[in-house]
């Protein structure tokens, strides 16, 4: 997880947590990993009192605009295990959706190595690092 963050916060991306957990996720296991520095944002359902797949997701563009205020959903990808809470909820509100899946094979460029589209135009993953090899292919 640490070199995919240390990866996007070297190319500029805007990096936000979106978790349905509490304020503990955000003040004690995030420092912990060391990702805080790297996270620009975080929507913490606990704390705000929006979940995924829905209301977290309207949450999330609305604070990526106040940083990006062009900003379209198009242009957001969300990263995450769920597939209906996450993949699923992220594509509903037109973002681009990574579905985390560690037992697909893992990407190696080629469509038949993994990281196949799926419906919804939800696409699964055998890692982040799988993740940063489509983003440095487009």
């Amino acid at each position: 997880v640490l070199p995919f963050f240390q990866w996007a916060a070297r190319l500029g991306y805007v990096v936000a947590c979106v978790s349905n957990t509490t304020e503990s996720y955000r003040d004690h296991i995030l420092p912990a990993t060391g990702l805080s520095p790297m996270i620009h944002f975080g929507i913490f359902s606990k704390v705000e009192g929006k979940e995924k797949p829905g209301a977290a997701f309207d949450l999330l563009l609305e604070r990526g605009q106040a940083l990006l205020p062009d900003l379209e959903p198009w242009q957001v990808l969300h990263v995450g295990d769920s597939r209906r809470k996450d993949a699923e909820g992220a594509a509903a509100h037109g973002f681009h959706a990574a579905l985390l899946d560690r037992s697909r094979p893992a990407y190696s460029g080629h469509p038949q190595g993994g990281g196949e589209e799926g419906t919804q135009g939800i696409v699964a993953v055998a890692s982040l690092d799988d993740v940063r090899l489509r983003l440095e292919s487009t």
